[in-house]
């Protein structure tokens, strides 16, 4: 029964306007939510953007609540969503961004959507030193591991819709770090296979820590796998290394496929946050038994020796 309270906050933060509610109850609840409520954070509009920054700017506020943030979506959610941060648009607030990135040092996971190629060059160097996952798109600016200045270490790189040159992927390939280097294509009736990505792959060969390059296909599932079964063999004429694949994906929206991996980490964050809170509250239920117990013997003890006083049999410890 301990630990049932805080599991019935923890789950029900899951859904963020009862979660923001949940943080007024009281300061245990405060506690309990707060790290569910920031760990993924989901700006997909200028206004959420731009509410997120007010309500943490850290000038005026503690830096604990933007320290909690590792997971950070910023754009749409899917191809088709109704928002203003379309692709090249004015009204990318890029200066609050970065801000945003300046202040939370602890993103682990970011993703960047429909952000133009021009803009990318104005939050490189705000990109945090703790990223270890990014995620752009579509035909997002050039991406050289030397020009971010905080010099995160990053571990998996995913390139959506985008032209990359020759010497920006070897760049990651040989990157001593990076580990798992994706790119997303989408499948249409024009859709064919770039020379010049093909002829990318045999750098793979020359990278020992390098694991997995991977092309991700999404769209229909008939042309999907008709373009999939072309990329396969043209494949192998300029590279037989395992550690290059190619597979399809359910998702014909590459943003809603990205986006559900969002909402996974987050899934599996709030999974391993109610474990960890079951095992402390067993620990503490555990302790708490072995304490009860002590007492009571010291009880019993105390009791005896007073009876062999001649005290009163009615005083009991």
């Amino acid at each position: 029964l301990t630990y049932l309270v805080p599991t019935v906050f923890i789950l029900a933060s899951a859904d963020r306007p009862t979660a923001m509610s949940l943080t007024l109850v009281c300061r245990a609840s405060h506690q309990w939510v707060l790290p569910v409520l920031y760990h993924s954070v989901e700006l997909s509009t200028p206004s959420a953007i731009e509410k997120f920054h007010s309500a943490n700017d850290t000038y005026t506020t503690d830096t604990t609540r933007v320290s909690l943030v590792c997971n950070l979506w910023i754009g749409p959610i899917c191809e088709t969503m109704d928002t203003l941060l379309l692709y090249g648009s004015t009204y990318w607030p890029i200066a609050i961004i970065d801000r945003i990135l300046w202040t939370c040092t602890n993103v682990q996971h970011l993703y960047i959507i429909n952000l133009g190629q021009s803009e990318w060059y104005r939050l490189e160097h705000f990109i945090p030193a703790s990223v270890e996952h990014i995620h752009l798109g579509p035909v997002h600016g050039g991406f050289v591991l030397r020009n971010l200045l905080r010099r995160p270490r990053i571990r998996t790189f995913t390139s959506a819709l985008s032209f990359m040159r020759g010497d920006e992927v070897r760049d990651l390939v040989m990157s001593p770090d990076l580990r798992y280097f994706r790119r997303i294509m989408t499948v249409h009736p024009l859709a064919t296979i770039p020379t010049a990505m093909l002829g990318q792959l045999a750098c793979v060969a020359d990278s020992k820590s390098f694991e997995k390059m991977e092309f991700v296909f999404c769209g229909p599932a008939e042309k999907g796998e008709k373009l999939l079964r072309s990329f396969k063999e043209c494949m192998k004429e300029h590279t037989r290394d395992p550690r290059v694949t190619a597979v399809r994906s359910e998702e014909t929206d590459w943003v809603v496929f990205l986006h559900k991996e969002f909402l996974q980490i987050k899934a599996d964050y709030v999974g391993a946050y109610l474990r960890v809170a079951r095992e402390a509250c067993s620990l503490v239920n555990m302790c708490c038994r072995i304490i009860d117990r002590h007492l009571g013997i010291c009880g019993v003890m105390q009791l005896k020796r007073r009876d062999s006083h001649g005290l009163q049999q009615t005083e009991v410890y």
